[in-house]
């Protein structure tokens, strides 16, 4: 995106944000050949094999130190480029959520076993980007409040992450669930209950000072605002919605019914 675009973006009365993420042991470096995909290993926390027979070896304190910097230094680039605000990805079974997982962490260092310790590599990202766009520069945290399957971590872990990450960000965002265990949370299809997770934002929402974001299967004008109003949580945040109806937003400012709906 050229910085005439980024322009455009506020023009239209929106902020460029843009998200960084890193897939770790689910990261695609094979994609390019297929016939290479069991020839090649994948980096994660620890070292194991991934159910499609694909290996994954465990990440050198030398590689963590890379991928921490480099969060910073796309940071300071993207900022640079006129986005003016940041959301780093921390959930969903991505790298930062490996981390976080005791289904996917199994390190015996200062980045296993203990939910401080399973936070380090998450904090130590966050810190970098703080470094990188400065202490006036929005930054969003997506993790998930819960992974929702036998052997994650549950609310209640889910609730000491965010308090020990919550002063490294501006905006905690959470969502639920990881792709790999269970795409069908992640992302509410139409036959679960509209707003299914926002539980979770709730019950976090109680534990940490920084504001809370909810996500997930939002799309009705009245039920986000009884999110608002009920203090369940202080942003909420659509993706489905607006691509089935662009305009959503200003139907709703200018309160018109008119509205295509996302099931």
């Amino acid at each position: 995106m050229g910085g005439t675009d980024i322009t455009n973006v506020r023009r239209h009365g929106a902020i460029p944000s843009l998200e960084l993420s890193h897939s770790g042991m689910y990261a695609g470096t094979y994609m390019t050949d297929k016939e290479k995909q069991k020839s090649m290993c994948q980096w994660g926390p620890s070292n194991c094999t991934r159910p499609d027979g694909v290996e994954v070896r465990e990440l050198t304190q030398e590689m963590i130190d890379e991928i921490v910097a480099a969060y910073g230094k796309v940071a300071g680039l993207a900022k640079r480029a006129g986005f003016e605000m940041l959301m780093i990805h921390g959930g969903h079974g991505w790298l930062i959520n490996q981390f976080l997982s005791p289904y996917f962490n199994h390190r015996t260092d200062n980045y296993g076993g203990s939910i401080e310790n399973r936070c380090r590599f998450a904090r130590e990202v966050l810190q970098s980007v703080r470094e990188a766009v400065g202490k006036d520069f929005p930054i969003e945290f997506r993790f998930s409040g819960s992974e929702l399957f036998e052997g994650g971590y549950d609310l209640n872990e889910g609730i000491e992450i965010a308090k020990n990450l919550e002063s490294y960000m501006d905006l905690l965002h959470v969502s639920a669930g990881t792709y790999q265990r269970g795409f069908g949370v992640t992302h509410p299809s139409m036959f679960k209950e509209h707003g299914c997770n926002v539980y979770l934002a709730a019950e976090i929402k109680k534990h940490v000072s920084v504001p809370v974001a909810t996500i997930g299967g939002l799309n009705s004008p009245e039920q986000l605002e009884e999110i608002i109003s009920s203090g369940k949580a202080d942003v909420v945040e659509m993706a489905r919605a607006l691509l089935a109806d662009p305009f959503l937003p200003r139907k709703v400012r200018e309160n018109r019914d008119e509205r295509r709906a996302c099931k």
